[in-house]
């Protein structure tokens, strides 16, 4: 299928920016935004509380079902956000932004 605007994912470890980076393209390109994580807790996609990192696991398999309708099988035009890139197909992005900092 061919997608008639871009998807775009924005990734990169935790607390470097992607969350800013990934709603300013998103504005300013006209496109929609979806912050993987916050997509997973409304559609019910967390997985069992992991105490070592202090958050949730993502229950993989219901959340890219979910997401293939929208991004795999969608018009483009959509921005992600997420610190794991290799969770998702490659198919579904045209562009993939990975963000460091020195600390």
């Amino acid at each position: 299928m061919s997608r008639s605007k871009p998807n775009i994912l924005v990734t990169g470890t935790p607390g470097v920016g992607k969350s800013k980076l990934a709603d300013a393209l998103a504005h300013k390109l006209g496109m929609n935004g979806i912050n993987v994580g916050q997509f997973a807790k409304e559609n019910n996609c967390l997985g069992d509380w992991d105490p070592d990192y202090e958050s949730h696991e993502l229950d993989e398999d219901p959340l890219l079902d979910l997401l293939e309708e929208k991004v795999g099988k969608g018009e483009g035009g959509l921005v992600l956000e997420h610190h794991v890139p290799d969770l998702f197909p490659e198919r579904w992005f045209d562009l993939v932004l990975v963000l460091r900092c020195n600390n």
